[in-house]
This record gives structure tokens, sequence and C-alpha cells, in this order.
């Protein structure tokens, strides 16, 4: 039996995520597996919801989707303070369910990070929920998030200058230890250990500090 899968993939420029729904929980002909209980059929699902919640935080972003045969009608996201925005017309797909073709796409802006903000590195809890109106599917998992990081830390490395007679070996070691934690990060997130992740990539992003302006 193959586990069910929640895909959230960080776009190139950190400027945004696709939330594919790869979890095998619709009705599939071609499926031999037979996974993805209870097996709702995709048209018949009538409502979706997505929170994501970054590390610290008590209350996330709910993003709250109505669907009336596979086609999404209405669209919000409720933010961390309560406001509710419709987001609907910024969709870039309203197709459901969610595919690597037409995947939900995040901006920074709906994870209150203003306009046309890349999305901040950090440990993330996610949780998917679609109903047919009877039965409630669940899936949900850790993860680390690291493009803007990993921006970052690659800037440290390009700026290195072997002609920086005082300063190259301070700024070696400092770009290598970056890279070090930036690895551990995702390591640890990798052993189901958030706290340890996030704080190895605190240490990351405190060794490059603002790096981040050529993504």
């Amino acid at each position: 039996m193959l586990q069910p899968l929640l895909l959230v993939i960080e776009n190139e420029g950190c400027l945004s995520w696709n939330l594919i729904d790869d979890t095998g929980v619709y009705n599939d002909p071609d499926n031999l597996e037979g996974y993805g209980a209870p097996n709702l059929a995709s048209s018949a699902v009538t409502s979706a919801t997505f929170l994501v919640l970054p590390f610290g935080y008590t209350t996330g972003f709910l993003f709250t989707f109505t669907i009336v045969t596979n086609v999404i009608t209405a669209a919000t996201v409720t933010m961390s303070d309560g406001t509710v925005v419709d987001i609907l017309a910024s969709l870039t797909s309203t197709v459901f369910p969610f595919t690597k073709e037409d995947p939900f796409v995040i901006i920074g802006e709906w994870l209150g990070y203003g306009v046309d903000s890349t999305i901040k590195s950090s440990a993330y809890y996610f949780e998917y929920n679609v109903s047919d109106g009877t039965t409630v599917y669940t899936d949900s998992q850790d993860q680390l998030i690291v493009c803007e990081t990993c921006c970052c830390v690659t800037n440290m490395e390009a700026d290195l200058d072997a002609r920086d007679c005082e300063c190259k070996d301070a700024s070696i070691e400092k770009a290598a230890r970056a890279q070090i934690w930036l690895d551990s990060a995702i390591w640890a997130m990798e052993d189901g250990d958030v706290d340890k992740s996030q704080a190895n990539l605190t240490l990351a992003q405190d060794l490059c500090g603002n790096k981040c302006t050529n993504c």
C-alpha cells in the first residue's frame, strides 16, 4: 500500500509554492494498488481546506475552497489575525484536484509577507482536508522551507573573492558554516526533529545575513 502524500514545492525565485494533491485519495480505475482510502470521487468533493502554520505561530493561514464538479467556485484565505481575503480571482487555475499540471499556487502576500515578497524560510506545518459532505480525508506533515536561505548561502559563496587577502579566509569559513547548518537543518527535518531543524536553519540565516536580494 502506497503512502498518501501532500506535496508543497518551492518555486524558483522563492516567491511562491505549488500545492499538489498527490494523496491518491480519489477513485482511479488504473490504480491497481487500491491505496488512498476512503477513495473519494474527485467530482463529488464539495470543499477543501489547506492550513499553513509557520514555526512558532499558534494561529496559521487557512485556505478554504468551495468546489462544484471539479471546479473551484470560491476561495479565501483567513490570515493569522483573522482577516478573510477573497483570492478566487488570483488563482492561476480553478481546476480541482490540485495536480502537477494545475497546482494551487501560493504567494507570499497570502502568508502575510507583503506584495511580491519572498516566502520566508522556516519549518512549517501543513494540513490538508477534502470532503464530499459525508467523508473527510486529512493529510498533514511538517516540512522545512529553505528556498530563501538557500539563495542567501549561494550568494555568500558567489561573493567570495580570492583577491581579498584580508578577509577571504573568514569569508570562506562563514559561507561553509552557513551551508553546513542549512544541510543539518534539512537532515533534522528528515529525521522528524522540527525544533532542531528550525534552530539549525536560524543559525544558517544568521550567518548569511542579507544576501537574498539578488534571487
